[in-house]
């Protein structure tokens, strides 16, 4: 008589679905539950790196401290860049814009070499003069670094005290000075006025404007008074004077 092996009544489940479990069938279900999420985990590591590096700020990149969770927040990776419609190349120039926007790239277009362009202070680099292959088209190759025009270390603290490096006074003058132009300026008050008579005159004083300049600027020596003055007094009477007098008239203090 063949036997039959039975489970104990307390090792037995029964799910909604009518099917019958075993606490250890259960385990293993477990097991590959666990399994899977290790691997689903492991797939997406990568993208929420890249993502997280996208939201975090270039000196976190540069120094390597960005993981799974962005380091001093910003959104600077999404400003977006247009490449003109005429270009015979788009798809070099955004290749070309993606290679300047890399932090050990643009690091280096701003302060070259260590020891050539540079040298490090405080832990940050100072620009020193530089002569021969190694001399910079520009200061810190503003020319270049189309995409923060001039120095950018990832914050404005840091910048500063790089910028201030470069000058031969008290660095903390210069970082005070940065502060104050990036906090205590005061724009001008503009009060809209509508010009009537700018309308019908403002091309032909806009050209002859031009001509007169470069008629000046190639003057005879010794001339350059006499045909600046007969420039002047011609731009007037083509339509500036009722343009001056109506500013005048329409003027309004701000204060």
């Amino acid at each position: 008589m063949n036997s039959i092996q039975t489970s104990p009544l307390s090792e037995i489940m029964l799910e909604k679905d009518g099917k019958i479990h075993t606490k250890s069938s259960r385990a293993g279900d477990y097991v590959v539950v666990a399994i899977c999420v290790f691997l689903i985990l492991i797939y997406l590591a990568p993208f929420v790196n890249i993502i997280s590096r996208s939201l975090s700020s270039p000196n976190a990149l540069v120094n390597n401290r960005v993981s799974f969770w962005p380091v001093d927040f910003t959104l600077d990776s999404y400003v977006y860049v247009f490449i003109p419609a005429a270009s015979k190349v788009p798809e070099a120039a955004v290749r070309y814009i993606n290679w300047l926007a890399k932090p050990e790239v643009y690091r280096f277009l701003q302060f070259g070499e260590e020891g050539k362009n540079h040298k490090i202070v405080n832990g940050l680099p100072a620009t020193i003069p530089a002569d021969g292959p190694t001399i910079q088209n520009s200061v810190n190759n503003i020319d270049y670094t189309i995409s923060m025009n001039g120095i950018w270390l990832g914050d404005e603290e840091t910048t500063a005290k790089a910028i201030a490096n470069g000058y031969t006074c008290d660095p903390e003058y210069i970082v005070q000075a940065i502060r104050c132009s990036l906090n205590d300026a005061e724009a001008g008050l503009v009060v809209p006025v509508t010009l009537s008579v700018a309308g019908p005159y403002t091309e032909d004083l806009k050209a002859k404007g031009e001509e007169g300049t470069c008629n000046a600027v190639r003057a005879p020596e010794g001339q350059f008074d006499a045909i600046w003055d007969a420039f002047i007094a011609e731009w007037r009477a083509s339509g500036a004077d009722e343009i001056i007098a109506e500013r005048a008239a329409k003027y309004v203090d701000p204060f």
